[in-house]
């Protein structure tokens, strides 16, 4: 979670100006790409006809350096393993150990993952992928699912092409409104199966994020509506 994540550098940074550097920052983390909208292939028309099959950010996005750390800097920040160095410290102040990454919900994740493979299976979903295809090939394309991705070296124009393309045959086959029914139906019945641990791993995510909060808010840095 992008402001778990923020809070955590920001409370490695603070440790770390306490111990003498004071105008020691660090950049804020970058927004991860949402994967959910490509999760059956591309989906948004208009960003498929402008950056093909890249993330709109990644065109415009500036590319950020490597900072550059003393030998101060370095000592106060420790290692990921190191529960006495700042990184250690910033990391506890989140998650309540020095040695927890920042927080995920494990089980979510997996039921994400799985239901993706299984419904990927699933005979309605591969009849669908199959007439995608055949319709990606009436445009002059040869491709077997809408996960696939140009070769390198595809001139952007044609790259954009082959995007705008995708989504017409996914749209035209329904194979986005399939493959939804199919995992949902198998999402459902594995949220109902993990209950008690969705349950606890949601509280402990919140419980973090209530820590994210305390951290951010006292240094203007909070993201508006967090």
């Amino acid at each position: 979670m992008f402001e778990i994540d923020k809070a955590r550098l920001v409370a490695i940074e603070e440790c770390v100006k306490e111990g003498g550097v004071a105008d020691f920052r660090l950049p804020d983390p970058v927004h991860p790409p949402n994967l959910t909208e490509r999760r059956y292939g591309l989906s948004n028309l208009s960003e498929a006809a402008r950056f093909g099959y890249e993330f709109p950010q990644s065109s415009t996005a500036p590319q950020r350096g490597e900072k550059k750390l003393g030998e101060k800097e370095r000592k106060l920040l420790g290692s990921p393993e190191d529960p006495k160095g700042c990184i250690g410290i910033g990391t506890r102040k989140i998650t309540g150990s020095a040695l927890l990454a920042t927080a995920s919900s494990p089980t979510a994740v997996k039921i994400q993952r799985d239901t993706w493979l299984a419904s990927a299976k699933d005979p309605r979903v591969q009849a669908k992928t199959a007439d995608w295809s055949e319709c990606m090939k009436s445009k002059g394309f040869t491709l077997r699912t809408p996960l696939e991705n140009p070769k390198p070296g595809t001139l952007k124009s044609e790259e954009r092409r082959m995007a705008t393309s995708s989504i017409e045959c996914s749209s035209a086959v329904k194979l986005p409104d399939v493959w939804f029914d199919v995992e949902s139906k198998l999402q459902d019945a594995a949220i109902s199966k993990n209950a008690a641990k969705l349950k606890a791993e949601k509280a402990e995510l919140q419980r973090q994020v209530a820590n994210a909060d305390s951290v951010l808010k006292p240094t203007g840095r909070a993201s508006s509506g967090s």
